[in-house]
């Protein structure tokens, strides 16, 4: 059975704030971790060691496949391995952890006490309380580290316990090894499938782009030809305007003209006559 490596458990401050504390495989006190969120309202956990500095964070993602994985990243904020909930063959759920290289990096599972509390029992990996919580050598990985052959060590360990035969076991995972090749090649041709799918999608986002680019620019042009032809209309109208102004003026002075040489020729004509008299 994989060695013990710590566990953690629930606890409640003086001022009623829930925490996580983390033991080692000693049950010496190895930091402890809290929910909070940051300005954009996205939940994470962060990680704090034995001195309350901060230790490395992690936070619940989704893959393109829409399975739900925990990222963990160091207190350099570089990711440090990731853990997925998983369920043996025997129905019983537990974490799987991984390094960065997505190699094993030991598990845990949740477990009770006599009294009735409940914590998380971690297994493989080593732990340090440098980081608060456990390392691996590719960074934080929650204390659990796998050895070679004790994944394996733990689905035995899990049928001694429910009473079901080692060869019994072995035997059936000799019956599935086919249907598992048959998921992998359909799981393959799915994520071939998946990849074209999104390789469309991104082409017809780009020609959606570039016909919104079109788009603008004739709309840009037309708006600037009838800009244009606005002002020549315009243009056009102010001239008309001018020229009819200049045309009236030029016809009111010619009369004031000609009315005042009727009067002068008025006034010398009377002035002659007075004259002759």
């Amino acid at each position: 059975m994989s060695e013990k490596n710590g566990w953690s458990e629930k606890k409640t401050d003086w001022f009623g704030r829930e925490y996580t504390q983390h033991y080692d495989s000693d049950n010496n006190k190895a930091g402890w971790s809290e929910e909070k969120t940051d300005w954009f309202g996205n939940k994470y956990t962060q990680d704090y060691d034995d001195n309350n500095n901060k230790a490395g964070w992690s936070e619940k993602k989704t893959d393109w496949f829409g399975s739900k994985y925990t990222q963990d990243y160091g207190s350099d904020n570089n990711k440090a391995g990731w853990s997925e909930e998983k369920t043996d063959w025997f129905g019983n759920k537990y974490t799987q952890d991984y390094d960065n290289n997505n190699n094993k990096a030991g598990w845990s599972e949740k477990k009770t006490d006599w009294f009735g509390k409940r914590y998380t029992q971690r297994y493989g990996g080593q732990t340090t309380s440098e980081e608060g919580r456990s390392t691996s050598s590719e960074g934080r990985s929650k204390g659990r580290n796998y050895g070679s052959g004790e994944s394996f060590g733990y689905f035995k360990d899990s049928a001694k316990k429910s009473g079901i035969g080692f060869w019994s076991i072995l035997i059936f995972l000799l019956i599935l090894l086919p249907s598992i090749g048959s998921f992998s090649k359909y799981y393959s041709q799915f994520s071939i499938h998946n990849d074209s799918g999104r390789d469309q999608a991104q082409q017809e986002a780009i020609a959606r782009q570039q016909r919104a680019q079109q788009e603008a620019q004739q709309r840009a042009q037309q708006e600037a030809i009838a800009q244009q032809q606005r002002a020549q209309q315009e243009a056009q109208q102010r001239a008309q305007q001018e020229a009819i102004a200049r045309q009236q003026r030029a016809q009111q002075e010619a009369i004031a003209r000609q009315q005042r040489a009727q009067q002068e020729a008025q006034q010398r004509a009377q002035s002659q006559a007075v004259l002759k008299r």
